[in-house]
């Protein structure tokens, strides 16, 4: 494990537990920095369940290792409450699940997994 590697814990709402998941806090903290110098969603929430597939690359461009099978939804909801211990700054408005979810997809772009790390 390097030395970005946080180890944090992540409520997974499917059988109430709390797992250990493995973030690049270096990364996690430049996605806070761009979210909250550009608020924007920059889409709709799509109406099928789960999150589109850019925003899954962005989940792994920050996580060191994403569990496949873990709920999605329970690690949007871990980003969204630990902006301000991450930033020290307090969105207002709050960070929606959805903004999130546009936001990830720009953090893809900008840092696709896997290919900084090689």
């Amino acid at each position: 494990m390097n030395e970005f590697v946080e180890q944090i814990p992540v409520l997974n709402s499917e059988i109430n537990t709390l797992y250990n998941l493995y973030i690049q806090a270096d990364r996690l903290r430049e996605f806070y920095r761009m979210i909250l110098g550009n608020r924007w969603s920059g889409r709709p929430p799509s109406a099928m369940p789960g999150l589109s597939w850019g925003a899954i690359l962005g989940l792994d461009a920050i996580f060191d290792r994403r569990p496949k099978h873990f709920p999605v939804k329970d690690i949007l909801v871990w980003l969204r409450d630990n902006i301000t211990a991450y930033t020290g700054v307090t969105p207002d408005p709050p960070v929606t699940l959805d903004e999130l979810e546009g936001q990830l997809v720009r953090f893809a772009d900008a840092h696709p997994p896997g290919i900084e790390d090689a």
